[in-house]
């Protein structure tokens, strides 16, 4: 997750807030196959399931039993958050096992800096504190 932080800076903060015991009763699930990572689901509820899918050659599958799991369990699922691919996959999948409906309240995007313009001029002026 960490080579990936702009993609799951959420989950890595949440999970942080979780070892703090900022949050109780998370929510917090793994699928692997023979010692391998393959999905990590974490969810405080009342915020969204968040989904990260390590193998993508896996998706599907880990998306069926993960639904398995959770309706099995009564795991309540208002909304997920995740890469918007898996999210419409999962809620497709979801949509189809348990009649249930599903539509889009976000679309958002990341921005990553990955190099600084060392050439660009500065701005006149300098820094000031600002008290509100």
């Amino acid at each position: 997750m960490e080579e990936n932080e702009d993609k799951f800076s959420l989950f890595l903060g949440v999970l942080k807030g979780i070892k703090a015991g900022a949050y109780k009763n998370p929510y917090m699930a793994t699928i692997e196959e023979n010692g391998q990572l393959l999905a990590i689901f974490q969810m405080t509820p009342p915020h969204p399931l968040n989904i990260i899918f390590v193998d993508e050659n896996q998706i599907s599958t880990c998306i069926d039993l993960c639904i398995s799991e959770l309706t099995k369990h009564a795991v309540p699922v208002a909304s997920i958050i995740s890469v918007k691919e898996w999210a419409v996959l999962f809620a497709q999948k979801w949509q189809e096992k348990t009649d249930g409906n599903y539509s889009l309240m976000m679309d958002q995007g990341l921005y990553r800096l990955d190099q600084v313009e060392e050439s660009l001029e500065m701005s006149p002026g300098e820094m000031a504190l600002c008290n509100d």
